[in-house]
């Protein structure tokens, strides 16, 4: 379905308003197909369609801002900012008892899953030691998928991975074994809505990787402002290796780890000085 300027620049602004994605060209294209799609499995009028999509936040518009978003991810990816991650949650478990860990645009479970596999590989998941690993996304679909813990070959670059360790085949599929979902769970957020991280308070570690990229500076700055306001005092934020936050944000403070930038609080530096 071919949207009209006016049609579109409506749709366009909620989507950038609401979501944070910044609308790119070849976006327009995708965001015109799934309405099509959708105007033949709703048996609605594009009218009565593009009403919806205008009414404020609901199940139509999460489908159509996750019709042209990107969900390509796959297990152990950038693994050497994952290994510098699970050695400073080991080195955090060493003086408390509980750590709580994010993962925001989780998509299909293939970043917390890998998180959880590293930690039990790790040794350090004793007993009266809580890890708790949540991802959230803003589609869906996504979530049903992660909780359903089920994938394709795509979702594995790295051939060194022994797969039948933590994955049991099934016909073309690979179904995570259960002792690796103990410890993770998954909802729906938006990144930009403070309700999102309400009930997450003091949180050791949030991973936004690879989310910033597709994110308008205005929305950047918005989640930066919930991920601050959630993150304990001493914790940490990952963010992908190409998304550099230095000068976007007087919250955070780059820490460099084997060359990566990890992240903190400013309060957190400002306090170690006195």
């Amino acid at each position: 379905m071919k949207l009209d300027e006016k049609e579109f620049f409506l749709i366009k602004d909620r989507i950038v308003r609401d979501f944070g994605i910044a609308f790119r060209d070849e976006k327009r294209e995708l965001l015109e197909e799934f309405i099509e799609e959708r105007l033949k499995s709703t048996g609605m009028s594009a009218e009565e369609y593009l009403s919806v999509l205008k009414d404020g936040i609901n199940r139509e518009l999460i489908l159509a801002v996750s019709s042209i978003t990107n969900k390509e991810t796959f297990f152990f990816r950038e693994m050497p900012q994952l290994k510098i991650a699970i050695q400073l949650l080991q080195g955090m478990l060493k003086s408390r008892h509980r750590l709580r860990i994010l993962s925001l645009g989780c998509s299909g479970g293939e970043e917390p899953y890998t998180l959880s596999i590293l930690l039990h590989e790790r040794g350090i998941l004793f007993p009266g030691k809580e890890v708790s690993i949540t991802g959230i996304d803003i589609d869906p679909k996504a979530i049903k998928k992660a909780k359903e813990a089920v994938y394709s070959e795509n979702s594995f670059r790295n051939k060194e991975i022994p797969l039948s360790r933590y994955f049991v085949k099934e016909d073309r599929f690979y179904r995570l074994k259960e002792i690796y979902k103990r410890i993770v769970d998954f909802r729906e957020g938006n990144i930009l809505d403070r309700k999102t991280f309400l009930e997450f308070i003091n949180v050791d570690m949030v991973f936004c990787r690879n989310v910033f990229i597709y994110m308008t500076d205005e929305a950047i700055k918005i989640a930066l402002e919930n991920i601050y306001a959630s993150l304990s005092r001493d914790g940490y934020l990952f963010t992908g290796s190409a998304e550099s936050i230095t000068n976007r944000t007087d919250l955070f403070i780059p820490e460099y780890h084997e060359g990566f930038a990890v992240y903190r609080k400013t309060d957190y530096r400002r306090k170690e000085a006195l």
